[in-house]
C-alpha cells in the first residue's frame, strides 16, 4: 500500500484519501482528519498549479516587453548627420557610426588650431519612421489637380510602431496605482519608466538615469536619461514623470541588451 500511496500524484492522494474518510471505521475524528488532510492538499495543489501559472504569465509579459524593446532599438533605418556633413541614410548601425566618426576625424585634423563648433552637431541614430508613399492610384475626374497627373496618392509615417506588451504593461501598472513622480531628477540611478514632451505630445519609454563623462580624462560627468531604445549617448530630453521600473523587467532588459552584444 505504501509502495501504491508513494507513485500516486497529489490529486490522486486527495481523491484516494477523501474516498477512505467516509469508509473508516474508527473514531469520527479520525475521518474528520483524513479528510482534512485532503483537503489542505488539495489547497497546496491548487496554489501550486495557480503559482505556476503566475509565473508562466509574467515569463511571457517580460519576454514580449524584451522583444519590443529589441524592436525599438533596431529602427527602420540608421542615419548619420553633422552640420557640415548633411544628413545620410544607413542600412545599418555600424555604418552609421563610422560616418559619425569620419565627420569627427574630419575636424581634427584641424583640432591644434582649436576644434570647431561645427563637430557637436555630429551625431548617428535609429530612424524608427520614414515619409512613405501610400494609397497610390489612378487620377480621377472627382481629384482637383493638374490633368496630365496620371496617378494619385498620400504619404504617411511608416512603419507602423505597434507595443501593445508595453502598451498593457503600462495600462496595469497605473491602474495598480503605481506612483509618477513629477520631475525629472531622481534620487537613484537605475531604470525608471518615463512620461516626456515632444512635437506630437507626450511620450513613454523605460529609461536610465546615469552618469556619464562625455569627455574622457576629464570630469565632465553629467546625470543624463538615457532611453533604453537609444542606440547612442543622447540625453533624453523632456521628462516630465518618472517610476522605477521592476527589478524582474529591468533583468530581463539588461539580458536582452547583453544577448543583442553577443
Amino acid at each position: 500500500m505504501k509502495e501504491q500511496l508513494a507513485a500516486m500524484t497529489i490529486i490522486e492522494l486527495v481523491t484516494t484519501a477523501q474516498s477512505y474518510a467516509t469508509s473508516i471505521q474508527q473514531i469520527d475524528t479520525y475521518s474528520a482528519i483524513v479528510t482534512e488532510l485532503a483537503n489542505r492538499l488539495e489547497a497546496l495543489n491548487m496554489a501550486h498549479i495557480g503559482g505556476m501559472n503566475s509565473l508562466s504569465s509574467a515569463t511571457s509579459t517580460i519576454d514580449k516587453l524584451a522583444a519590443e524593446n529589441v524592436a525599438l532599438k533596431s529602427g527602420a533605418a540608421y542615419f548619420s548627420y553633422g552640420s557640415e556633413h548633411n544628413f545620410e541614410w544607413h542600412k545599418t548601425a555600424q555604418a552609421a557610426v563610422e560616418a559619425a566618426e569620419a565627420a569627427i576625424d574630419d575636424y581634427r585634423g584641424d583640432a591644434c588650431d582649436g576644434w570647431s563648433e561645427e563637430v557637436d552637431s555630429v551625431c548617428w541614430g535609429v530612424i524608427m519612421q520614414s515619409s512613405t508613399k501610400v494609397g497610390e492610384r489612378s487620377r480621377t475626374e472627382e481629384d482637383s489637380c493638374d490633368p496630365s497627373i496620371d496617378t494619385v496618392c498620400d504619404y504617411a509615417l511608416l512603419p507602423n510602431i505597434e507595443t501593445p506588451a508595453t502598451d498593457a504593461f503600462l495600462r496595469e501598472q497605473m491602474a495598480k496605482g503605481v506612483e509618477w513622480i513629477e520631475g525629472n531628477a531622481p534620487d537613484q540611478f537605475g531604470r525608471y519608466w518615463v512620461r516626456y514632451e515632444t512635437e506630437i505630445g507626450p511620450q513613454y519609454c523605460s529609461a536610465q538615469w546615469m552618469e556619464y563623462n562625455f569627455c574622457a580624462g576629464s570630469n565632465n560627468i553629467h546625470k543624463i536619461w538615457l532611453a533604453d531604445h537609444s542606440r547612442s549617448i543622447n540625453s533624453l530630453k523632456g521628462v516630465t514623470h518618472y517610476a522605477r521600473l521592476p527589478r524582474p523587467l529591468e533583468s530581463a532588459q539588461l539580458r536582452a541588451g547583453e544577448a543583442n552584444h553577443d
